[in-house]
């Protein structure tokens, strides 16, 4: 198979009936089913609509994880058309949706009917009146247009990267790229047709798309999905999910673990049944040591193994995986200091992934720090409109990109400590602003789990260290935050030997963050440089 749109085709011939998808409502229950036969029929629609743009045209897809996205997504791989998932925009804040528009020279959006209206008249000011807005319905009832294999070469999808240090940018995304990285994940999650896969993630989020939605439709397998919203509501659901359809794989970022360790009582595990679960990965944001170790001790009453976590690494410039590997039992050992806890490693690279690791000569550090550079035949040729072209390099007949990431090599295994963007140095030293977060989660039951930052803030010659920690709604007015912050201080000097300048507490949502969970520390640190802190959505300082 070279393309997703050779899949789809294999699919509805080989097993018409069977399904492909199912989609869960709110409250996890059966909300729409799709079978493979179904999946061509609707995609084939939309791309009998779309056959009036013009080969490869950018197609945005603003719409919720359902049937639709699914049509609209896939008709663009039958169609021969770039494929363009954005999160769906809020009503009043298009800002957004207009740069890409710009930026891809898109012909066409599909969005929800609530922002037609909307988003038509934010383009007719902007100028903008060639680009058309479309819904789902536009697009339905078109005579399936004639099938035209892409290319492998030919782009199926940008994908916007996740901006948690830079702007987005607009990954290229071929063909050949996916079906690349679909093997590789295959292979390594050890996935067979009778394989199901539970998720959760964003659609327009390479661990949604690629993951998610488009790995079990290549190996043939089945697939059940919910709303993000769903998950983040009632984190119980999820588990319900893999126990009730017996998954094999499902997963997330790190934070989706805490979450389900903090807002899942006994109760809610009456009858769950986890025993299935095989690939629990665990990827796109730092991963922890202790969050693995709650959570299996949480869990291992309801059958969930400690060494079905999968540790993984990937972003969207490698279509999605780039490593991965099964926990082993030394991260659930007796728990020790965090300084003496080894590296959590994100597994070995695929065998047709090469990685060098460089010295970042831009990186001013004095530790051996260095930067994680991959080559395969899932890695992007570029960016779209030929951005960073500073991120790539050739050596030994191969092109490699530069992550950003900085790590080494253990015994094969992928060590990731950091963005080299987000390193803070501190008198000559190299901090890695994650550790010290995880530190302070760990110190008052208070603090939301994965909702820390720690950033350096001030001119470059005289920068100081903060931390922002959000706090639980119901416990924010019952607080001592100056006792608090001191207990903070101490932990991470004696664990870390930093000084923190401030802690300041927020409400929850107040720290931003990306699509998959990772924290925008750049632009908190513009806010808080650029705010006055009694009217930013700080509840107390200290």
């Amino acid at each position: 198979m070279h393309s997703i749109a050779e899949i789809i085709v294999l699919r509805a011939e080989a097993s018409p009936d069977r399904r492909a998808y199912l989609f869960l409502d709110d409250n996890a229950g059966e909300e729409h089913e799709l079978s493979c036969r179904q999946l061509l029929e609707g995609a084939g629609s939309v791309a009998g609509a779309l056959a009036r743009y013009p080969k490869q045209a950018r197609i945005l897809i603003a719409l919720p994880t359902s049937p639709e996205f699914c049509h609209v997504f896939y008709g663009c791989m039958l169609a021969n058309k770039v494929a363009v998932p954005i999160p769906i925009p809020n009503a009043h804040r298009l800002e957004a949706v207009l740069k890409i528009v710009v930026e891809c020279q898109t012909s066409c959006i599909v969005v929800v009917p609530s922002l037609r209206r909307g988003l038509r008249a934010a383009l007719d000011s902007a100028g903008i009146r060639s680009v058309d807005v479309l819904c789902h319905d536009d697009l339905r009832g078109s005579a399936p247009a004639r099938l035209v294999l892409p290319a492998p070469t030919d782009i199926a999808l940008l994908q916007f990267t996740s901006g948690s240090t830079t702007s987005p940018k607009g990954v290229k995304i071929t063909h050949a790229n996916i079906i690349a990285n679909e093997r590789m994940i295959c292979e390594s999650f050890r996935h067979t047709e009778s394989s199901t896969v539970v998720g959760w993630t964003p659609l327009n989020h390479d661990q949604g798309l690629i993951g998610n939605l488009i790995q079990p439709l290549y190996v043939g397998a089945s697939c059940v999905l919910m709303a993000p919203t769903t998950f983040l509501r009632k984190p119980r659901l999820w588990l319900q999910a893999i126990s009730t359809y017996s998954a094999h794989t499902s997963g997330g970022p790190n934070f989706c673990y805490d979450l389900c360790i903090a807002r899942i009582s006994d109760a809610d595990c009456q009858g769950l049944d986890l025993s299935c679960w095989q690939v629990a990965f665990n990827g796109a944001e730092p991963i922890s040591a202790a969050t693995l170790r709650r959570f299996a001790t949480r869990f291992s009453p309801y059958g969930f193994r400690a060494d079905a976590f999968f540790l993984c690494y990937g972003m969207a410039e490698a279509s999605l995986y780039v490593s991965g590997g099964y926990a082993e039992t030394l991260w659930f050992e007796e728990a020790r200091e965090v300084h003496e806890l080894p590296p959590i490693h994100s597994g070995r690279p695929h065998p047709d992934t090469s990685i060098v690791l460089r010295r970042m000569d831009e990186a001013p550090s004095v530790d051996d720090a260095e930067e994680i550079c991959i080559a395969g035949p899932n890695v992007t040729s570029g960016y779209w409109g030929g951005q960073a072209a500073d991120s790539f390099f050739e050596q030994d007949g191969r092109r490699y990109f530069r992550t950003g990431d900085l790590g080494c090599l253990d015994d094969g295994r992928l060590v990731v400590t950091g963005r080299a963007k987000e390193v803070i140095i501190v008198r000559g030293r190299n901090i890695h602003p994650y550790d010290i977060e995880r530190t302070i989660v760990e110190t008052h039951e208070a603090f939301l789990p994965s909702a820390c930052a720690v950033i350096a803030v001030g001119p470059p010659d005289s920068q100081y260290v903060i931390a922002v920690q959000e706090i639980e709604r119901t416990a924010r007015h019952a607080l001592d935050y100056n006792a608090i912050a001191g207990e903070v201080r101490k932990s991470v000097v004696r664990k870390h030997d930093v000084q923190l300048k401030r802690v300041l507490f927020a409400a929850p949502g107040f720290i931003p963050k990306t699509s998959s969970g990772k924290i925008k520390r750049t632009l908190l640190a513009q806010h808080l440089q650029h705010s006055d802190l009694a009217h930013s959505g700080i509840i107390a300082a200290a």
